[in-house]
């Protein structure tokens, strides 16, 4: 008898939607696709997607989100799940390509991309991703009415800084900004 061991959401993220997939993995390592759906990449449409995740799942089964980095429109979305207490994992875009090519996935579309990431989300135990602290919040918001070329500018800077004093977490843009 096999027992179902985990649930993983893939999220591709764009700047104007979130294709998600959900699938499940049991003890036998059998990977199922459950369903997929599109959402606006909004806050209202994040209340959606965590509605719809949970409908597609058994409570007392173990939930990881899975996305890529994507400059910083993972950002919001990624913040909104990790407040609400879920496991979101936050991968660079290069890792989830090699691991959909080592699938034998060549077509490259939103819901092939977010369907690789929910079996890769499945699959292996992936680092957990957290947001920085809040002293990276007092830069930002003392960024005035940025741009998208200049917030994305400020995150690499941003990112970079993190990075070179071994700060873990992310880049987290505040809702004034956005």
């Amino acid at each position: 008898m096999t027992t179902l061991m985990k649930y993983s959401v893939g999220v591709d993220v764009s700047k104007d939607t979130l294709h998600a997939c959900i699938c499940e993995i049991d003890s036998q390592q059998q990977v199922k696709i459950k369903t997929s759906h599109r959402f606006l990449n909004s806050k209202k449409d994040y209340t959606a997607l965590m509605q719809w995740f949970t409908k597609h799942r058994k409570q007392d089964v173990p939930l990881v989100i899975c996305m890529e980095a994507t400059g910083i429109y993972y950002e919001k979305v990624a913040l909104e799940l990790y407040q609400k207490g879920y496991s979101v994992s936050v991968l660079l875009p290069s890792k989830a390509k090699r691991y959909m090519q080592s699938l034998g996935l060549k077509t490259k579309n939103d819901k092939i991309d977010a369907s690789g990431l929910a079996q890769m989300g499945a699959e292996q135990s992936l680092a957990l991703w957290q947001p920085l602290g809040d002293y990276f919040y007092f830069i930002l918001f003392s960024s005035g009415s940025f741009g998208a070329k200049q917030k994305e500018r400020l995150w690499l800077i941003i990112s970079g800084f993190s990075f070179i004093f071994g700060i873990k977490g992310t880049v987290v843009f505040p809702q004034c900004i956005h």
